[in-house]
């Protein structure tokens, strides 16, 4: 009984309180305020409209930026100049921004210039804003070029000019078009080189800057980059080809285990200096890519007139020499002549020549111009094997031949020719030694005793 009257109130309980839900009116979500507009973009001059949603209240408005955009107390906004601001409406505590931008009508090319060949199609793309602006095309020389919706068709050579217009806005956007007759030059016709080295062939377009592809015939022998950098795989020949707007060219690629030197050849074959003046002359031994050795050697015909250092040429006194540059079997040749400078006497020695022994020294004293006064004096030797010079001018026999001192104050010199002679005294004691040897007997301490002389007194 009990039970029952328990279930009985615990039933009414949940009537009544579904009853309450059912009968009470629902609670209405309190709307959020917010802008229209989060962002907005606007032309210099024109207006857009700003509204607070979600409230009764009055917004207070305001730009971050007045000189690109303004807002009146209604939340209209005027663009004023280029730029990006941010407009604020503040209700409340509530502080609500809208991004915008102000620009000014544009119109611009992404080429200001064309270099074509006649047949070639090339697309102009335009910016344009408003984005939504029509455009129109047109060339001024339709036997030159033509164009539609931006493609620019090359029709013959000569020159034209490409515009688009925006009529609503009065702008307008021009490109330079000029056509040429196609051509496609390699800078080789043939090559060798060995196995494993690279050769950059360099292909010329006209118009230029047009793409060229390579390809080899056979790349078991040869191979090619994108940029024309050939390499040697085995012995054998091998075709290389350049192809650009629908042309082509080719080079003979040999390669080779061995290149001999063919030729070597100087930048100068006649060359002028005034006494104590130098140039350089430049040696480039033939072909490139020889397996040979490619030092170059240098000599002159006459040291009295020039020498030469690694290329470097220096005039001496007055008179013609021939500068020789040499590897392997070739050779090239620079006659020089040197003419006598008004100023060659501005550094003297006191000796023009010196005869030494081997291991005998010398020294030597150069007097300066009063022109030249103050100036440091440098020293130096053409053949240190023969003889050397220290910074002092004191010079030092070697070994036997000849060489040149050379002092040098500035861009003037002065040279001693130093000849270097076998020590006189040694070698009579080396005659003396081998004849008594030959000649002479010995007593029990081992003692030579000459028994006879000859015509020279021995």
């Amino acid at each position: 009984m009990k039970r029952n009257i328990f279930v009985s109130f615990l039933v009414t309980i949940l009537l009544t309180l579904g009853l309450s839900f059912i009968l009470l009116p629902p609670v209405k979500a309190q709307a959020k305020v917010r802008l229209n507009k989060t962002s907005m973009r606007l032309m210099v001059g024109n207006k857009g409209k700003l509204k607070v949603k979600g409230t009764s209240k009055k917004p207070k408005w305001s730009s971050a930026n007045t000189n690109v955009a303004v807002v009146s107390g209604n939340g209209k906004v005027t663009a004023v100049g280029r730029g990006n601001t941010v407009i604020t409406a503040k209700v409340g505590r509530k502080t609500l921004t809208c991004s915008l931008e102000v620009y000014v009508p544009a119109l611009t090319l992404d080429k200001t210039s064309l270099d074509m060949y006649p047949g070639e199609k090339i697309t102009l793309k335009a910016k344009i804003d408003p984005p939504e602006s029509q455009v129109e095309w047109s060339s001024d020389n339709t036997a030159v070029a033509t164009v539609a919706d931006g493609v620019v068709t090359a029709v013959g050579k000569g020159s034209a000019t490409v515009t688009v217009r925006n009529s609503q806005f009065g702008m307008s956007a021009k490109c330079s078009v000029t056509v040429y007759d196609k051509s496609l030059t390699l800078d080789s016709e043939a090559i060798t080189i060995l196995e494993g080295d690279e050769y950059s062939l360099t292909a010329t377009t006209v118009p230029s800057g047009k793409t060229v592809t390579w390809s080899s015939s056979d790349e078991t022998v040869a191979t090619v980059s994108s940029e024309g950098t050939v390499t040697g795989i085995m012995k054998g020949t091998a075709k290389i080809t350049a192809r650009s707007m629908g042309l082509e060219k080719t080079c003979k690629v040999t390669v080779a285990d061995e290149i001999p030197i063919e030729s070597v050849v100087l930048d100068k074959n006649e060359l002028t200096l005034t006494t104590g003046d130098s140039a350089v002359l430049e040696a480039t031994v033939l072909p490139e890519f020889t397996s040979e050795d490619k030092t170059v050697t240098w000599t002159t015909s006459d040291a009295k007139v020039a020498v030469v250092f690694n290329g470097r040429v220096t005039a001496i006194r007055q008179g013609t020499a021939r500068i020789t540059a040499s590897a392997g079997t070739h050779s090239a040749v620079c006659t020089v002549t040197v003419v006598r400078s008004s100023e060659d006497s501005q550094i003297k020695l006191d000796k023009e020549s010196l005869t030494l022994s081997v291991n005998e020294t010398a020294q030597l004293k150069a007097t300066l111009s009063p022109s030249l006064s103050g100036q440091s004096v440098s020293w130096a030797s053409t053949n240190k094997e023969v003889a050397t010079v220290d910074d002092k001018g004191k010079v030092t026999a070697v070994s036997e031949g000849a060489a040149k001192v050379i002092a040098m104050a500035g861009a003037h010199l002065a040279y001693c020719d130093v000849t270097v002679v076998a020590d006189p005294s040694v070698e009579g004691l080396i005659k003396l030694a081998d004849y008594i040897e030959e000649t002479g007997t010995t007593d029990e301490q081992g003692r030579y005793y000459v028994e006879k002389t000859d015509s020279s007194g021995l």
